[in-house]
This record gives C-alpha cells, structure tokens and sequence, in this order.
C-alpha cells in the first residue's frame, strides 16, 4: 500500500537505526567526563545509554550485517561489563547509608571498607576510559553512524523500520515467556534474566513508538513497571550475596530487613506480572504485531 500524499513516507530501517543509534552515541560522549570524576549520575545514563545502544544493534543484527554494527555491539557489551561493578559499588554504598541500622552507627569500620572498594573501583574505570580501547570504539560507532548507515546507503536493505521492528518485538515477547517458564520458583539468577528480557522489549517498544500506528508507549510502560519490580528483587538478592562475602561482617539485623523487603517485592511483582500475562491482553499484543502487507 502506498503512503497517502498527505503524510510523509515510512522511515527507512537505516534511519531508523542511525537516528537512535546517534541520540545513544550522544549520551554516552555528554556523560564521559561525569564518569571519570566518578559521579554516580553520568556513569548510571552511560550504562542505560550503552544498554539501549546495544539492545538497538542486537535485535536487528542480522539486516545490520554489511555494517560495522556486530563489533560495536561487542566492544559496547565489554565496556558494560567493566563499568557494571562501579557501578554495583554505588548502589551499595547508597543502600548502606540509606539502611537504618548503619545510619545509627553501628560499624563505621563496615562503612569504611566498603568506601575504600568503591574508590579502587572508580579509579579502575578512568583507566578504561583514557586507554586507547575506548578511543578506537568510539571511532567505530562514529563511522557506523555517519559512514555506514548514511542517507541513501546500500549497507542495508531499504525496507520500512516497521515489518523489522514488528518482527524484532515479537522475538522480544517470546523471549519474555521463555525466561518466565518455572515461575513462581525461579531462582534470582532467572529472575534477573527475565529482567533483562523485559527491559530489552521495553526499548524496542520505546525506539518504534510512532513507526506505526499502535499502543507501543503503553506496552513500554508494562514492560518498565515489571522491569522495575524485578530490579528491586535482584536488588535484594544482590545485597545478600554480597554481604555473605564482607569483612568485617555487618550488623545482623541488616540480614532480617532485607529478607522482608524481598518478600514485599515478590508480592508485587506476581500483581505486575498476573496483569501482562491476562490472555485478553496477550491476544491484543498478537493483533498490534501481527506482520502487516504494508510493511
């Protein structure tokens, strides 16, 4: 079907990626210098910005496959993963100050040892940041952009972003329903893969909003409600693994405090989910995904 004359044609899959993909390139380079000052903030939106970088690259990998798009996604996902512990480390800092028991003063020998990690952390990631690494990944998605995914390129197939984005959520959802089989009893590393999973969807959702016409901005809203209550419990889990492992040892009331909350966590995390996974509301997901001729 051909697009009306009154409204503007379909925006290529090129655009569509070079578009995104240059608005995440322009977090990541604005939050640099926060990051290696080592606040808490900028190294937060690099880390959200790198993931939706990478959740961009990786769905459409395969019609991305004449581009540059797979190493840029790998150098990205390295990056993660060193930025990933500095950034655990000021969560936690932010969780022991905030918790009850230590803002009584119960063992600022703790606290102190805890700081001390954070700092050899932080000192750990401006080493990445200034080393010739990052320079030559930050060249790539640079050429990515303006090189490979320029207007008019051949790099890619000129389809319409919407038949691919379709495809790619709907890949997304049954990832989401596949990391879900064994609830209620998932252990907390499968739980956190299905965080993973709903927040790469979340994405996907955000990035189509407007690449056809359909509820996408509410089913982002979904996915982020659950994403959310699932954080919270890795949260918690994370919390007590890391304190089974801490010289000296905390306060045991911490221990106590932490288990209750999980629990509140759990609880709402079974609502969120009994909610998205209502057959009404799965058969409405199949209709607005649904492969379309027009696309």
């Amino acid at each position: 079907m051909n697009a009306s004359p009154l409204q503007p044609p379909p925006e290529s899959f090129a655009d569509f990626v070079r578009r995104h993909a240059r608005a995440q390139a322009e977090i990541i380079r604005q939050t640099e210098d926060g990051v290696r000052a080592g606040l808490e903030g900028p190294l937060h939106d690099m880390r959200v910005a790198i993931r939706r970088l990478r959740t961009l690259l990786r769905a459409f990998r395969k019609p991305l496959a004449a581009t540059r798009a797979a190493g840029v996604e790998e150098g990205y996902a390295r990056l993660l993963r060193e930025l990933g512990p500095a950034r655990d480390t000021d969560v936690w800092m932010l969780f022991l100050k905030r918790h009850p028991v230590l803002r009584r003063g119960a063992s600022a020998r703790f606290l102190a040892a805890q700081q001390r990690e954070k700092a050899r952390r932080q000192q750990l990631v401006r080493e990445r940041l200034e080393g010739p690494e990052y320079a030559r990944l930050r060249q790539d998605l640079e050429r990515l952009i303006e090189e490979d995914l320029k207007p008019g390129t051949r790099r890619v197939q000129p389809n319409p972003a919407a038949g691919l984005g379709r495809r790619a959520l709907r890949k997304a959802l049954k990832r989401i329903h596949r990391r879900a089989r064994g609830l209620p009893d998932l252990s907390p590393e499968e739980m956190h893969r299905l965080r993973i999973a709903c927040r790469k969807a979340r994405y996907l959702a955000e990035f189509l909003s407007g690449a056809w016409d359909s509820p996408l901005d509410a089913l982002a809203r979904r996915f982020k409600a659950i994403q959310d209550v699932l954080g919270d419990v890795h949260d918690q889990d994370v919390y007590l693994a890391h304190l089974r492992t801490c010289r000296p040892r905390p306060p045991a009331r911490m221990l106590k405090s932490i288990h209750l909350q999980r629990e509140r966590d759990r609880l709402r995390f079974d609502e969120d989910w009994a909610r998205f996974t209502r057959p009404r509301y799965q058969r409405k997901l199949e209709r607005v995904l649904a492969p379309r001729r027009d696309s």
